[in-house]
């Protein structure tokens, strides 16, 4: 688990929208689930302050990471974002490994993409189907 505390609330969050798409919850499950929800975002709203980006590149006057890292495409500090991770896998190369829940499709599936001076490959392949058990 990484250890940046923003990045393992974007983690929760996306996990929270996994449940709420995929589990059938009874109505009294549903409304306290969403009281919780809304009085954490209350209290996260008052411990924060407003950020202003802009969705250009560098567009802001911030360091290009700092877009990286909140892009609405591939971004680990937003929810919404696919929850991409690249790895520097040789000089001038770099691996991008993304995993879509439902969230984004209709069922679980990872990419796998390296780039390498200007070609890029992508590999397509299904997650691990776990059996479920019953306990």
């Amino acid at each position: 688990m990484n250890a940046d505390p923003r990045e393992q609330l974007v983690g929760a969050i996306r996990g929270l929208i996994e449940v709420a798409a995929t589990t059938a919850l009874s109505e009294k499950a549903a409304a306290e689930a969403a009281a919780a929800v809304h009085a954490l975002t209350d209290r996260l709203r008052s411990a924060g302050s407003p950020r202003t980006m802009s969705f250009r590149p560098g567009g802001d006057g911030r360091d290009p990471r700092t877009y990286r890292r909140l892009s609405p495409v591939s971004g680990v500090l937003n929810p919404l974002a696919a929850p991409v991770r690249y790895v520097e896998v040789g000089p001038g190369t770099i691996e991008a490994t993304v995993t879509f829940g439902v969230a984004c499709q209709d069922r679980p599936a990872t990419c796998t993409a390296r780039s390498s001076r200007g070609r890029s490959t992508t590999c397509w392949a299904p997650p691990t189907r776990r059996a479920a058990t019953q306990g």
